[in-house]
């Protein structure tokens, strides 16, 4: 079977206000009691995915993706071809500004800052293979980090302490492993999925089964810190203080866009509403789970800035475009 990939990347609530910026067709809806000066980083509407914000705030990374040209790559063990997009990486030098600068990166997805504001690694396929790469903002060669890739794809990295955390396949399985910045002690941690270092602290949150995990290194041990059987949260990450994360989960919502929250309801609207990805905010011990964003239109790939900034993507209009808000806690 042949699937195409677009690279990207609930229920009870108490009641909250959600404000709108209104677009033609759709509205970007919000709690306003928690998002402030919500408001478009591009308007330019091309097809984006996979945010990474400068460590000093004032920059950021992102992909475009080009649906008009396509490559696959046939992973033998799982026996599936898959057709991802062309991509192409853009850095814009300040982030108050639209103005974008391409890197020459394509077929390169998920970028990730060293702590040095000037290096980046990310995730380049080349000969069917995803491989990790690193280089720099101001045009710098491709070093390789992985040349001899750990599993089939090699995606997914954070850094912290010049330690990189990233996802890759082994088996058929997505397993979580951490590796030094020159590729170097390779250590395979646990099965999961799109992981992100804390702050402070050696652990790093993660994905499993939908659900949201946290890995503690020293103890070596995962907790589970919110899981939603019918609904799967994706991109999970610690707020700079590692108090919160942030992340998005599909949500069913009715044709009017309006959260479905009603617990009696729930097969009903399992089986009959239109779902949409949207943002939560979930303090760090699994409590308090918060609602950011509503309506059928998605809101995705979230990602934290300076000073309680996030960063997101939405096809608000049909144009799908990079957003900030201010999170108030």
């Amino acid at each position: 079977m042949k699937k195409f990939i677009f690279l990207a990347s609930v229920i009870a609530f108490s009641v909250t206000v959600f404000s709108c910026v209104t677009t033609d067709e759709v509205q970007v809806s919000y709690d306003k009691s928690v998002l402030q000066n919500v408001s478009k980083v591009t308007d330019d509407g091309t097809a984006k995915t996979d945010i990474a914000v400068s460590p000093d705030g004032n920059q950021l990374l992102y992909v475009e993706i080009d649906k008009s040209v396509n490559s696959y790559i046939t992973n033998m063990k799982v026996s599936d071809d898959i057709y991802y997009y062309s991509s192409q990486m853009y850095l814009l030098r300040d982030i108050s500004r639209p103005s974008k600068t391409p890197l020459g990166l394509t077929f390169s997805y998920w970028p990730a800052w060293n702590k040095n504001g000037k290096e980046f690694v990310f995730a380049s396929l080349e000969n069917n293979q995803f491989k990790l790469v690193r280089a720099n903002i101001e045009g710098g060669r491709k070093t390789y980090i992985t040349r001899t890739p750990i599993g089939s794809e090699d995606i997914r990295p954070d850094i912290k302490d010049n330690i990189i955390l990233c996802q890759t396949k082994i088996n058929g399985k997505n397993q979580i492993v951490t590796l030094n910045y020159d590729g170097t002690e390779i250590t395979l941690i646990c099965e999961g999925y799109s992981p992100s270092w804390h702050p402070r602290e050696n652990k790093f949150v993660f994905i499993r089964d939908g659900g949201i995990f946290e890995m503690d290194l020293d103890l070596n041990q995962a907790t589970e810190i919110y899981k939603d059987v019918d609904f799967p949260c994706y991109k999970p990450s610690y707020s700079k203080d590692g108090k919160y994360i942030l992340f998005s989960q599909l949500t069913p919502v009715n044709t009017k866009g309006s959260m479905i929250s009603s617990l009696s309801k729930r097969i009903i609207s399992i089986a009959n509403s239109r779902t949409n990805i949207h943002l939560y905010l979930i303090s760090s011990d699994g409590m308090n789970k918060t609602q950011l964003t509503s309506g059928a239109v998605d809101a995705y790939t979230p990602v934290w800035g300076a000073d309680n900034t996030i960063f997101f993507i939405s096809a608000a209009n049909n144009k799908t475009d990079i957003w900030k808000a201010k999170v108030q806690y």
